[in-house]
């Protein structure tokens, strides 16, 4: 079995996939070289880094322009990503969207992105790019993470929301790119967080820059997000092995029974 990859490794020799209904809908299954082995509840388990800091509140609380981040691969932002960011913040003339990663340092890359988002509508100067160090401070300077399509983030997104930071993110993609549809989901904020379409994306995106009542439902939603995630299941290392435990009996319990050709129950 596998666990953790995100997506199918391609390999016959591999028998099973443990997931969720989330992570890995049942009707994903015709793309995957394994079986599905579903676990009982949504998101991968997450620990800390020991030289995590704490958390502040959102800058753009104390006066700091609403600041969008996009801090991923500049493999994962395509055409049609910049294309949706730019109207984005075309409708967020105060707002920023920073690039967080140290690939962003290569002129030809900022060049790239600056001309896909202006065709968009952004203005240059809302697009800035910083390779933060140590990487948990860029947290700090941050409002809102705009996770990208198809391939998202993972690991990321998570340390994000063990620093007070909340991704939009889209529910409608390939399972490598729903990690944090199911993270979300897990905490219980998949209502206010994960889009059904590019469409929902954008203006869920504009409203919570711009209005007072996104402003504000971000804000509450991001406070105290450390202490939610620590008494949730993704952090929960007794619960989520047990339940990994279960299932790997049951999975054994079937071949055995097929193998013997006898009834499971």
């Amino acid at each position: 079995a596998v666990f953790g990859a995100g997506q199918t490794t391609g390999l016959r020799r591999i028998d099973y996939l443990l997931c969720d209904q989330v992570s890995t809908p049942a009707e994903h299954a015709p793309y995957l070289s394994e079986q599905r082995a579903e676990l009982p509840f949504a998101g991968l388990p997450y620990k800390p880094g020991d030289d995590f800091i704490d958390p502040a509140s959102l800058p753009s609380l104390t006066g700091a322009p609403f600041t969008f981040a996009c801090v991923t691969r500049p493999v994962r932002v395509n055409t049609a990503v910049c294309a949706l960011w730019g109207q984005i913040l075309a409708a967020c003339p105060q707002a920023q969207l920073v690039f967080e990663h140290g690939s962003y340092e290569e002129p030809e890359v900022q060049e790239r992105y600056r001309h896909q988002l202006a065709a968009a509508g952004a203005r240059v100067e809302q697009i800035l790019f910083r390779n933060t160090r140590p990487y948990w401070q860029l947290f700090h300077g941050i409002d809102l993470l705009l996770d990208p399509w198809p391939a998202g983030s993972g690991t990321v997104g998570t340390d994000a929301l063990w620093m007070e930071r909340l991704t939009l993110t889209l529910a409608s993609r390939p399972i490598m790119g729903r990690v944090m549809t199911a993270q979300l989901t897990g905490l219980g904020l998949a209502k206010g967080f994960v889009c059904p379409d590019p469409e929902s994306y954008r203006l869920r995106a504009i409203a919570l820059a711009t209005s007072v009542s996104g402003r504000t439902e971000l804000a509450e939603a991001s406070s105290g997000l450390r202490q939610r995630l620590q008494n949730s299941h993704l952090m929960d290392y007794k619960g989520y092995g047990q339940a990994v435990a279960q299932l790997y009996r049951r999975l054994w319990i079937e071949r055995c029974c097929a193998a013997a050709q006898l009834p499971t129950s």
